[in-house]
């Protein structure tokens, strides 16, 4: 017998036995990719998507599209935004997507790094989503590549 939150019937029932990762600050965003790439042996190079809920609790899959492996275009911008309203079945007020850019090399972020994930945050606002903080796996580190540094110039 599953156990609930006693919110009621309609009222965000949510039960507590619910195992999936929650996303309430970048700590936890932080320590979920670096579990999810821990968790993987093979270093292939893609961008791994994974929504999330207002509340933060995630979907319990990630999907990585190894075709997104740098720099979006304004087409592959449109296109990615398409999928993400497309899965959200274009309600996608609340949600937010956590990306993750994996790619083999040192472990330093580079120009093209920069580009990318810049690139994966037009498409989540071109798809009408909030945006965690992108992270880039290389190596056996994890990132985080936040907006703000990206459009200050500054490297994280």
């Amino acid at each position: 017998m599953a156990e609930y939150d006693g919110l009621g019937e309609g009222r965000g029932m949510i039960r507590r036995t619910d195992r999936r990762p929650c996303v309430r600050n970048q700590s936890e965003l932080d320590r979920f990719w670096q579990r999810w790439t821990r968790a993987r042996s093979d270093e292939v190079a893609g961008t791994t998507c994974a929504l999330v809920f207002a509340d933060g609790r995630m979907t319990r899959k990630a999907l990585t599209f190894v075709d997104i492996d740098g720099p979006l275009g304004d087409a592959e911008q449109h296109l990615l935004a398409r999928w993400i309203r497309d899965l959200l079945d274009e309600d996608t007020a609340g949600w937010s997507i956590a990306m993750l850019m994996t790619r083999p090399g040192l472990p330093t972020v580079d120009e093209r790094d920069i580009a990318w994930a810049a690139s994966l945050y037009v498409a989540a606002r071109r798809a009408g989503v909030g945006c965690e903080v992108v992270h880039l796996a290389v190596g056996r580190r994890v990132l985080p590549l936040p907006l703000d540094a990206l459009t200050m110039g500054r490297r994280p």
